[in-house]
């Protein structure tokens, strides 16, 4: 599978409904594209996944050692169990639900940054967004620095 990446700003409305760019609907599985899992970014984001990510995504998290019954249950919770499967429509468009709106602070906002990542999209409020890429950068630099020699 083709990888999702490229940022961009898309409208958004007041019913919660975007479209997403044509390239990264082209990148997914033709099986699974109209159908997503939209969930909690780690960064105040919405993260969606095709189907099989999201099985693939939901086993990672299983996976996680060393944490207790109530750590990984809390996980679970806040992950797993706010997670929303949505259809898109023909046109690429989707709509997400109140409580993904409010976690990713998109209330009032009439654009949102969508950005490819590997196996993930995020949708971001673009102030949020702007101010996470300032504060991560130096980190994101230094990370860099440290790759491998290929």
């Amino acid at each position: 599978m083709p990888e999702l990446t490229g940022k961009t700003r898309v409208s958004f409305d007041a019913n919660g409904r975007l479209k997403l760019p044509n390239k990264l609907i082209e990148a997914m599985p033709e099986q699974c594209s109209d159908k997503l899992v939209a969930t909690r970014g780690i960064e105040h984001c919405i993260s969606l996944y095709t189907l099989p990510d999201w099985d693939k995504y939901k086993q990672s998290i299983n996976m996680i050692q060393g944490l207790s019954v109530v750590e990984k249950l809390n996980l679970q919770r806040k992950i797993i169990g706010i997670s929303t499967e949505l259809t898109m429509d023909k046109q690429g468009r989707i709509t997400l639900p109140a409580n993904l709106i409010e976690f990713g602070q998109l209330e009032g906002c009439n654009e949102v940054v969508v950005i490819g990542i590997e196996h993930v999209i995020e949708i971001w409020n673009p102030e949020v967004f702007r101010i996470n890429d300032e504060t991560n950068e130096p980190m994101a630099l230094e990370a860099l620095n440290r790759r491998p020699t290929i």
